[in-house]
């Protein structure tokens, strides 16, 4: 599964359709954002989560048909689905038997390549997402109500 993962060209970076999912431990995804071409969108997989997404603009569908979408665009426009862990991956196995690992990059590992080479005197607690987008010299302004584990939070 992960022997398509080890390198990712700085083409893909840009090209790359960037995902993360939300939800409960060991359910499915209740809803997942994602970035592609800078324009950064949810969707809300969670049918008790319809009257939510549907006040706040967001679209709701089913999980398998985004998932399929997705490695759509990814065979059509050479792009690679890239999370900050392979939490995603084993989960669109887990719930759907697919296994994307193709079309997959795991960014835990180019990111920490990248942080040794251009912040090696910075210190981090861990490597993880909300460590890195932490860094001043990434440019995300993080939403303070949405600190690590508030998201889930919100689910129950």
């Amino acid at each position: 599964m992960l022997k398509h993962m080890k390198r990712i060209k700085r083409s893909q970076v840009r090209k790359g359709i960037y995902l993360d999912f939300e939800g409960l431990k060991d359910h499915a995804p209740a809803l997942a954002g994602f970035l592609i071409d800078d324009e950064f969108q949810q969707v809300v997989f969670d049918p008790a989560l319809k009257s939510a997404a549907e006040a706040m603009s967001i679209s709701v569908e089913d999980f398998e048909s985004f998932v399929r979408s997705l490695l759509e665009e990814c065979e059509e426009n050479s792009r690679f689905i890239i999370a900050f862990s392979i939490f995603e991956l084993a989960v669109i196995e887990r719930e759907l038997g697919i296994d994307i690992s193709r079309r997959f990059k795991n960014a835990l590992r180019f990111a920490g390549r990248w942080k040794a080479k251009h912040l090696p005197d910075v210190e981090m607690k861990k490597k993880s997402l909300d460590e890195f987008i932490r860094l001043p010299e990434v440019p995300y302004e993080f939403p303070g109500h949405l600190e690590k584990g508030q998201a889930t939070k919100w689910f129950r």
